[in-house]
């Protein structure tokens, strides 16, 4: 359970972040409010309102960032897109939460293993949605949408993604000390400062050594973090001049290297393989790449509902390279067979039943 420090700094966050704009450019201070909260804030840790979204690390940088955008820096914010097409999308993102909770009305039951043998089995329930969870749900989508809000409205031009990157790069190389001590001494700083672990332990062993975690929800997601901190730092090189390119190119080693420690290998592979297409490649291949990359994401369940993935291929290319990794991929094509499942049953509680049982069963032995 988290401990009241905890609390505590998702309490004085907003005054942080007014601090920040106070003192702060607009583009720095919504950069920083943001990430900031984001690196620092405790994970699982929330102030649950009734009906109302949770307040946790997420949902307070946000709303602190466009109030006082519009309290503070004075800048109207300009929430309806001038694109038809952005606007269509932002109306299916949000009444899809209406869907969602029409055919989400059973409640889950599920069973968790846990002991040696003999292996004993707990019974879980969770309530189905109700319509009044419409509200919760519509504002949760809402606030998740304000960071890409902002960031059209003021981190568009060049500044601004300078302020982006530069914001990327330079809280990679602050994380990375944390980080490089986790890796030595074991994922324990959350502990420490908010008084719990935030997920699996064993999960964050690894290759005879330990994944970094600090205050993220997991090691794979500090992986991810300092991927994007080494893009920036290549970025920011390819932008700048002979003068300030070799500390650039410097600090993109140096993340390279973290990156490398934090033992996850898709981060890993997409570091090293983006990185020389930003700094050798021309902006219009870089968009093309990037486009590539929405097209497969948006594709992939499709194609994965009509068996098109060579899961078992994937797997045993993972598996020769390391079992954990493996496993750890064979459990999320498991998590998506699941969700196939329970899409095509069209809503069995029957087959949320079975699904919950065997993801916890799952979950417990990976």
């Amino acid at each position: 359970m988290p401990n009241t420090f905890a609390y505590l700094m998702l309490m004085i966050w907003p005054v942080v972040c007014l601090a920040l704009f106070r003192r702060l450019g607009i583009e720095r201070a919504i950069v920083w409010s943001i990430l900031g909260g984001y690196l620092l804030l405790p994970p699982k840790a929330e102030l649950d309102l009734p009906l109302v979204p949770n307040f946790d690390k997420t949902s307070i940088p946000n709303l602190c960032a466009l109030i006082f955008c519009i309290l503070v820096a004075r800048r109207r914010v300009p929430i309806w897109p001038d694109s038809r097409l952005v606007r269509v999308l932002l109306v299916a993102f949000l009444a899809g939460t209406v869907a969602t909770v029409l055919t989400n009305t059973d409640p889950i039951r599920f069973s968790s293993m846990f002991g040696a043998e003999p292996i004993s089995f707990v019974t879980h329930s969770l309530p189905g949605l109700r319509l009044i969870d419409v509200a919760s749900v519509l504002s949760s989508q809402a606030i998740a949408l304000i960071p890409f809000i902002l960031g059209w409205a003021f981190l568009s031009s060049h500044t601004g993604t300078r302020e982006l990157l530069l914001a990327l790069m330079v809280g990679g190389l602050m994380y990375s000390v944390p980080a490089l001590a986790e890796v030595r001494l074991s994922p324990q700083i959350n502990v420490w400062v908010y008084g719990f672990f935030q997920h699996d332990f064993g999960q964050m062993m690894r290759d005879g050594g330990f994944r970094p975690i600090v205050f993220l929800p997991h090691g794979l997601w500090a992986a991810f973090f300092f991927m994007t901190a080494v893009l920036s730092a290549a970025a920011l090189a390819r932008d700048a001049d002979r003068t300030t390119r070799p500390r650039f190119l410097a600090a993109a080693v140096w993340l390279a290297i973290v990156l490398y420690l934090c033992k996850s290998l898709a981060p890993l592979v997409y570091g090293l393989a983006l990185a020389p297409v930003l700094l050798m490649t021309s902006p219009r291949a870089q968009v093309r790449l990037a486009l590539a990359f929405a097209v497969v994401a948006v594709l992939y369940p499709m194609l994965r509902d009509h068996g098109l993935v060579p899961t078992d291929r994937l797997l045993a290319w993972a598996e020769a390279i390391d079992p954990d990794r493996a496993q750890s991929l064979d459990y999320r094509f498991g998590n998506e067979e699941m969700l196939l499942e329970r899409a095509h049953e069209n809503g069995s509680s029957d087959g949320a039943d079975g699904g919950a049982t065997w993801c916890a069963t799952r979950r417990r032995a990976s």
